[in-house]
């Protein structure tokens, strides 16, 4: 017999778990301010998921450019992860 509670939380083998697609901007950061809203971290395991959503050789910009932006964007889904306390 476990000595844990029905109340306590459920470890991560019986948390739903919910990934989240961001791209370092406003509109995904919101999406996941709202999840933490409706999903409690005790019964789900969230996460952040870094995406691109566009093909940067696409752009008129320099290679290097775009790699600087890439790398911005993921250090913003970085942030806003580590703020919203979830696993990215």
């Amino acid at each position: 017999s476990s000595s844990s509670s029905s109340s306590s939380s459920p470890d991560n083998a019986t948390k739903k778990r919910i990934i989240i697609a961001m791209s370092g901007g406003v509109d995904s950061s919101v999406a996941a301010h709202l999840l933490l809203q409706n999903h409690s971290p005790k019964n789900h395991e969230i996460i952040g998921l870094f995406m691109t959503n566009w093909d940067t050789s696409d752009e008129d910009s320099s290679t290097e450019k775009k790699c600087v932006q890439s790398e911005q964007d993921m250090q913003d889904v970085v942030k806003v992860c580590e703020h919203l306390n979830i696993k990215h």
